[in-house]
């Protein structure tokens, strides 16, 4: 208790013998510029010495660059070991699928695979399912050996779409047509293909990937199997 008397009685003296020491130094007002009129006065600026004419013109030349040549999807190397594997495309609900009325339609953990008739009719009987014919190549365009490969397929297999995983669209299709580009590996990730050339056409209810090593010299020997 005698403490906190004298901690009291410090505290009234520093206060009775406080005094007023006025104002050291400028007082300023506190502003803040308008956002807008600060972006447009440096548009403006830019405008009148020519750097935002330059500015735009990078901006679309980077555009264009990444249209010609997306990014590599990462993880697919050159194939240099031949492998043979299967992708069975099947759709497993999680949740169950009711109608307005909450009648249920279709139960969880049921599984669709999309190359059987049978799978898709017990979901919707009338449903018509095409035939998966296409033969997808995927491939580097920037290894010659892959183009040069891809280009004597073409040739061979009426229904054969090409697709990049590396390289330039624009140079790929001046010898190949038409191509394509698996941006951010959507494809190859799904299918499991870690190297190119790597085809895949159905087989049954089944997709069959290869992946096939080709030099330059044996480009010519086409696809067996």
């Amino acid at each position: 208790m005698r403490r906190l008397i004298v901690l009291l009685s410090f505290c009234i003296m520093v206060t009775l013998h406080a005094e007023d020491l006025g104002v050291t130094g400028a007082i300023y007002s506190i502003s803040e510029p308008d956002m807008l009129t600060m972006l447009h006065q440096k548009l403006s600026a830019l405008q009148k010495s020519g750097q935002l004419a330059k500015l735009e013109a990078n901006a679309r030349a980077r555009v264009i660059a990444h249209i010609l040549r997306p990014p590599a999807v990462k993880g697919i190397a050159n194939a240099t070991v031949a492998r043979t594997f299967y992708y069975t495309p099947t759709l497993t609900l999680h949740h169950n699928i009711t109608d307005a009325n909450g009648h249920i339609l279709f139960y969880k953990g049921t599984t669709i695979n999309a190359l059987s008739p049978k799978s898709v009719h017990r979901i919707n009987p009338y449903a018509v399912i095409p035939p998966f014919t296409e033969t997808l190549l995927f491939i580097n365009s920037d290894d010659k050996a892959q183009v040069a490969y891809a280009k004597h397929l073409k040739q061979t297999i009426a229904q054969l779409k090409i697709i990049l995983t590396k390289g330039a669209v624009n140079l790929a299709a001046k010898p190949l047509g038409r191509v394509y580009f698996d941006q951010a590996g959507t494809l190859v990730h799904t299918f499991g293909i870690h190297a190119v050339p790597a085809m895949v056409r159905a087989k049954g209810i089944r997709l069959e990937i290869k992946e096939i090593p080709v030099t330059l010299a044996g480009a010519q020997g086409g696809f067996h199997g």
